[in-house]
């Protein structure tokens, strides 16, 4: 089975759907795949900030994404002790809070709709084809198990930061040296809110951000060491941890599971070279941002947008690694302050200080 197309997207969540949809209303012709049948369960901070709506919209979805989520309008942060701070986005503009199996799935859903794009779920890359050192193609398993190929003159592969597509490309990664991982569960029975809200743990941060019919995600971010103790117990980590903080104790304990707990790790790290002939990575695949920013949507269906202009402009190494790399700076540097911050109680409390007593500081932080 073959099906010829100019490029290959490997992988179906916001960048690789957001790459594709701008390729295919560029009018190449495009081939979309991912080894899950959607909708899928994903562990996700499943926030998408200010930048990331105005995506949503330039894409054509964020009506139907706005329907199925929750608008926030800043972020609050506080430490065991109680002090907090929170910053509000600035001009008015609001952030969306949406189920990640919600929003993938929509986004499919519109790249289904594109001229010239194929979409191909259950299907597995099974690594790129060369001819003569370039890209022209890739291996896949197609849903019946078969082997296929896929020809075309470009990969982009957005399959996620565990990228088996990049690694067979001998694409290495770096992981930062702090190893985190992630969890989340939803609950019902709360009061939503208008803002994510960020709670310094001793080992990591416990978000919770609101959703309709009076639910809330909440997503822990644990450091390696701290999750060690637990031995693989991952309810008891996430229910110790989370009751940790008083306040969050006395909001979910009675609460009632909207879902079971799902997670990755460890978290972040980056591909040693984000391109290469006839193909790019795009995404966690290329690199992440740690999510105590919230900014990895966002930055996701940002990148779908470079990759699609650096793939029509038909050239290789055309400043694609510079664009996407000044595109993650600032919040790569504000993962690191924060992170930093959070392992020193002290300081974390001074800063919650200013912020708190400087409002417009944190306003600042958050905008774009």
């Amino acid at each position: 089975m073959t099906a010829r197309r100019r490029v290959v997207v490997v992988g179906a969540g916001p960048a690789g759907c957001s790459t594709a949809i701008h390729l295919a209303e560029a009018g190449l012709d495009v081939v979309l795949i991912d080894q899950a049948r959607f909708p899928r369960a994903k562990p996700c901070g499943e926030g998408v900030m200010p930048r990331g709506v105005e995506e949503l919209k330039a894409l054509g979805v964020y009506e139907e994404a706005a329907a199925a989520g929750w608008p926030y309008v800043g972020v609050r942060f506080e430490n065991l002790s109680g002090r907090s701070a929170q910053g509000s986005f600035r001009g008015g503009k609001t952030g969306l809070v949406i189920r990640r199996e919600i929003l993938d799935d929509i986004l499919l859903r519109r790249a289904k709709r594109c001229v010239g794009l194929e979409v191909i779920e259950s299907c597995r890359a099974a690594g790129p084809k060369f001819r003569k050192g370039r890209i022209s193609g890739m291996d896949a398993i197609s849903p019946y198990g078969q082997p296929m190929a896929i020809f075309a003159d470009f990969a982009v592969v957005a399959d996620g930061a565990t990228s088996d597509t990049a690694r067979r490309l001998r694409v290495s990664r770096r992981m930062p040296k702090r190893r985190r991982h992630g969890f989340r569960m939803h609950f019902s029975g709360v009061d939503p809110g208008d803002r994510v809200e960020v709670t310094l743990l001793d080992g990591g941060e416990a978000y919770v951000a609101p959703q309709p019919r009076g639910e809330a995600l909440v997503s822990l971010l644990v450091e390696e060491h701290a999750l060690a103790r637990f031995a693989g117990r991952t309810k008891e980590a996430f229910q110790e941890m989370l009751f940790s903080a008083p306040a969050l104790k006395s909001k979910f304990e009675g609460a009632a599971r909207a879902s079971e707990i799902i997670g990755a790790g460890p978290l972040g790290g980056r591909a040693e070279r984000w391109e290469g002939p006839g193909w790019l990575l795009a995404g966690d695949a290329a690199s992440s941002v740690d999510p105590i920013t919230g900014e990895g949507i966002s930055l996701a269906l940002l990148n779908g947008r470079l990759a699609a202009e650096q793939v029509v402009s038909g050239k290789d190494g055309d400043g694609y690694a510079r664009r996407r790399a000044a595109l993650v700076r600032k919040k790569s540097r504000l993962a690191a302050y924060l992170l930093s911050v959070n392992q020193r109680p002290f300081a974390a409390a001074c800063a919650l200080g200013v912020l708190g007593a400087v409002p417009f500081l944190f306003d600042s932080l958050l905008s774009d």
